[in-house]
């Protein structure tokens, strides 16, 4: 599940999601939600896009389109597949099963804005710049295999 979006990082993510399905050999689905969507639009959406594709897992490429998701799935009372969320959010760890996200270094990506920005203000870089700070998957609950003993 990805946004209707021209952001860098929303592309990136999209290429990411479709070079690891062809590399694994494993057939792509995306469903695109508008930014300005409301929230009983988005939902509806992802509540068509899951159930009639019939997913294992769901990959949502924001925190509060995975918030949607999950009301979605109780809104509409269908079963919510493994899924994945990018950026974290503390209900994500509070729910049962707990959600699996990829985390950025929020604070890290803060203070290195706030760096740059700083330097143009002051006329000591003008060219831009690009940065990437590493990720971390924690893997939670909603993606772990179900073991029976």
């Amino acid at each position: 599940m990805s946004l209707y979006s021209d952001q860098t990082q929303m592309k990136e993510r999209s290429e990411g999601y479709l070079k690891a399905m062809d590399n694994n050999k494993q057939q792509s689905f995306i469903q695109k939600v508008q930014m300005d969507a409301s929230d009983d639009e988005a939902m509806e959406s992802l509540k068509d896009f899951i159930c009639e594709n019939r997913l294992d897992a769901v990959l949502f490429s924001t925190n509060y389109l995975a918030i949607s998701g999950l009301k979605a799935s109780k809104k509409y009372n269908f079963a919510m597949p493994a899924m994945i969320a990018f950026d974290d959010h503390t209900v994500f760890k509070l729910l049962e099963p707990s959600i699996t996200v990829v985390s950025q270094p929020i604070k890290e990506i803060a203070e290195n804005l706030i760096n740059i920005l700083l330097l143009r203000l002051q006329g000591k870089i003008k060219a831009t710049r690009k940065m990437v700070l590493p990720c971390e998957l924690k893997i939670r609950e909603s993606t772990k295999a179900k073991v029976t003993l």
